[in-house]
């Protein structure tokens, strides 16, 4: 006869699931109708490209759209060494200007050298000559709005002055020409804005900067380029507002560290776009399979919503310049040929709705059903089951601190996703594997089967439970990553290893070793453990640091072709250990602690799979069972064998 308390866990964690598997579904198909990819090329990449192939951008703007390959083109903003390069402006030292007035050697503008003798010159500051009354107007009113009671204007000159390091000066942008959007958007191409930073912008540049991204010529979506985002240090806030007004998504590069992107992601999680690039060295030393690979991964397992596009750009002895646009048209269009063919299409749908957050009774109840899950873990150490109702609200009070005054959703969140990550991997664990599921002496063979079918029912139950309760704008576009990776890899192992040593009645035993003279064999095996421990935190984590060999590498990109999602390593080894701890062997049993150790892990990484809120569901769950199959497989032709050798030997007795 059950307790109450057991009783009032299972209906916790029922009412839980039944939530979190309900967020979970709607937010599959969310994800399923959000099919379309913008596939984009830099304006300064396709300028590249034309200047080394030696052909005109015209051209290549023309071949770029025929290919059916490129959706849009991000155009960065011009900066005043573009209009140097195009001779609308010219910049001088003060002291360099002087010099030339004096000699009349202002280019073909002699009247301008002329009026230069009567005019007070700085010698400490640049000065900037625009060609036109209205390029003047524009530059002039920029600086001045950036740079307030520095810049010096003469405007019967068409010339201003201002305090600057050159090179700044030239790297400088003053947002974006009209004209250039018309002609690139003149090809069929939609416009993606890509805003810099400097470190004299105000709210009044940064205006004036994004004037002219209008739409429907420009897309709904920024990306910011260099560095450091638009307003870092001291006027995010300020771009929140600007961008949010005129209803602009925010580009994250992967892996990138733009400084001033995590903090104004946050301030709108749910108007974060993934966006997935290559480096210039990486397409000139990939091959063209390895190239689709990376983008249809990024599209299919971590919801890109973006892919850029690098052109190939080095030449050697085997290619020549003008072989460079026929092979960056056939990497993208096989890029968009492999997109297509795993139902995606090219042409992102921008007015989509965010998912919503859950509401609050809706979290309330997930929250809940970790809870229960607690106090079935405490069970399980002969614990009262209400001490996972207690341990829950503690954990949250520790961690949000005394005061609950301007914490949000997501800090709880992550708290509960934490210990969800920690408790439904234990509790399976101790479940199935260390009480037991099946009576060993009914149908010792098909132990290891049961035990496999009901631990992948668990991983992918507790994984869309975890995948139901993470569904906030701030996990599922990644702008805030599981919180605890280490510790939930950790944790479980240490608590699944003290419930079998408590079933064992081995405690006692485990102190007196604990206090005994240390041996030189203890010695070496401890100092194994430490390293695999180590290397194992390593490779966990929501960025893995660890190297990965080129072996390891090669199995997985053989695996995801054969899978399509390929399993996790983890799995691979942790499954196969855990079907020899529930074999009827003598030398399965002496291994057992070992296997049911490093079986854990197995779990433990299956279920942090849905961990990475970002990535579909499906792809989670496909994960997980593809690494069960396999693990199933192992454990499947180990029992034959273990049921052949037994057979063997029971024929080899009775000849002999």
């Amino acid at each position: 006869m059950k307790s109450v308390g057991w009783w009032v866990c299972f209906v916790g964690v029922l009412l839980g699931f039944s939530v979190a598997a309900h967020r979970s579904w709607h937010y599959h198909r969310y994800q399923t109708n959000q099919k379309g990819i913008e596939t984009v090329m830099s304006l300064h990449d396709v300028m590249a490209l034309a200047d080394r192939s030696g052909m005109s951008l015209p051209a290549v703007l023309t071949q770029l759209k025929a290919s059916g390959a490129l959706s849009a083109i991000a155009i960065e903003e011009t900066t005043i060494g573009d209009l140097v390069r195009d001779g609308r402006v010219t910049l001088w030292r003060g002291s360099d200007l002087m010099s030339l007035a004096r000699l009349g050697l202002i280019g073909p503008w002699s009247p301008l050298s002329e009026a230069l003798l009567h005019t007070q010159i700085d010698s400490k500051r640049l000065y900037i000559w625009a060609d036109t009354p209205a390029l003047y107007d524009t530059l002039f009113h920029l600086f001045h709005a950036e740079m307030p009671g520095r810049v010096v204007g003469m405007p019967g000159l068409q010339l201003m002055g201002l305090f600057g390091d050159t090179e700044d000066v030239l790297a400088h942008g003053v947002g974006f020409s009209p004209k250039v959007n018309q002609a690139i958007a003149s090809y069929g191409f939609r416009l993606i804005p890509r805003l810099s930073n400097s470190v004299t912008i105000t709210p009044h540049a940064m205006a004036l900067k994004t004037q002219y991204m209008t739409r429907p010529l420009f897309l709904p979506v920024v990306i910011f380029e260099g560095t450091s985002v638009m307003g870092y240090p001291g006027l995010l806030g300020i771009t929140h507002t600007l961008l949010s007004s005129r209803g602009f998504q925010m580009g994250v590069v992967e892996f990138n560290d733009q400084e001033g992107l995590p903090a104004l992601a946050r301030q709108a999680p749910h108007r974060v776009v993934r966006v997935h690039s290559l480096s210039e060295g990486e397409v000139d030393n990939l091959t063209t399979d390895t190239i689709i690979r990376r983008y249809v991964r990024a599209v299919k397992e971590r919801s890109v919503g973006v892919v850029v596009f690098k052109p190939a750009m080095q030449t050697d002895a085997h290619s020549k310049a003008h072989e460079l646009l026929p092979a960056t048209l056939l990497s993208m269009q096989a890029v968009a040929a492999s997109l297509t063919a795993n139902g995606y299409h090219l042409g992102r749908e921008w007015h989509t709705p965010p998912f919503s957050s859950p509401a609050i009774w809706e979290w309330v109840l997930m929250a809940g059903g970790v809870a229960a899950l607690m106090g079935w873990l405490g069970m399980a150490f002969g614990l009262s089951p209400w001490i996972g109702f207690v341990g829950t609200g503690v954990t949250l009070c520790l961690y949000l601190g005394h005061s609950m005054v301007g914490h949000t959703l997501h800090d709880w969140v992550r708290v509960v996703s934490l210990l969800a990550a920690i408790t439904l991997p234990t509790c399976l664990m101790i479940g199935v594997w260390v009480n037991g599921a099946c009576d060993p002496h009914s149908w010792p063979w098909a132990i290891p089967l049961v035990r496999f079918l009901l631990t992948i029912a668990g991983v992918v139950m507790g994984g869309v439970y975890m995948n139901g309760v993470m569904t906030i704008p701030e996990l599922t576009t990644g702008t805030m990553a599981f919180m605890g990776v280490k510790v939930a890899f950790v944790l479980p192992i240490g608590l699944v290893m003290l419930r079998w040593a408590q079933q064992q009645g081995t405690v006692m035993a485990l102190r007196r070793h604990w206090e005994s003279p240390i041996r030189w064999g203890e010695a070496l095996l401890l100092m194994g453990g430490v390293v695999m421990v180590a290397i194992y935190l390593i490779r966990s984590g929501n960025d893995m640091a660890g190297h990965v060999s080129g072996v390891e590498i090669s199995l997985r990109e053989q695996l995801e072709q054969w899978f399509g999602v390929r399993p996790r390593t983890k799995e691979l080894i942790g499954y196969p250990l855990l079907g020899l701890a529930a074999l009827p062997f003598a030398w399965a049993r002496r291994w057992r602690p070992f296997c049911l150790a490093v079986g854990s892990v197995a779990l433990i990484s299956g279920l942090n799979s849905f961990c990475h809120a970002h990535t579909p569901v499906w792809v989670s769950v496909f994960r997980s069972l593809w690494g069960g199959v396999i693990g199933f497989g192992v454990v499947g032709v180990l029992t034959l064998l273990g049921i052949a050798g037994l057979a063997l030997k029971k024929r080899m007795r009775r000849w002999i």
